[in-house]
């Protein structure tokens, strides 16, 4: 674990390293020759871009789970329409919430857990770790 954030670190050091040395040489250095502008050019363009995608990504993320979520919330309410339809035909309550509940269970209930309680398990073992320092100092 500290050898992973230790090489994370010295990748940010020599990106940082490289993207300094880059714009020190636009800014301060006049008698460079053309191709070399060009290559200091070219490689901050492929930063910003490398940067635009990247802020980008989160909120691709929160489109496509909203896609999601009110996809099956549509279908959710629309079976649970067609059931209520059918179950008023057919007056029989008990089968009815057996239908709700496999409605839910193979519809929207299997997106939440996938969505947020998948998601969440990740930072169980964080939580585990730092649970018992947060509560030494609440009982301070």
């Amino acid at each position: 674990m500290w050898m992973l954030l230790l090489s994370i670190t010295l990748q940010i050091c020599f990106i940082t390293e490289l993207v300094l040395n880059r714009l020190i040489s636009i800014f301060a250095n006049k008698t460079r020759n053309p191709v070399r502008k060009l290559a200091d050019g070219s490689f901050l363009v492929s930063l910003s871009a490398t940067i635009a995608t990247i802020m980008t990504i989160p909120f691709t993320l929160a489109t496509a789970l909203y896609e999601i979520v009110m996809r099956q919330t549509f279908l959710l309410f629309s079976s649970i329409l067609i059931i209520s339809i059918v179950a008023v035909l057919s007056e029989s309550s008990g089968g009815l919430i057996f239908l709700f509940i496999n409605v839910y269970n193979t519809g929207i209930g299997v997106v939440v857990h996938n969505v947020l309680i998948s998601f969440l398990r990740l930072f169980a073992p964080l939580v585990r770790l730092l649970l018992p320092f947060w509560n030494a100092w609440i009982c301070l």
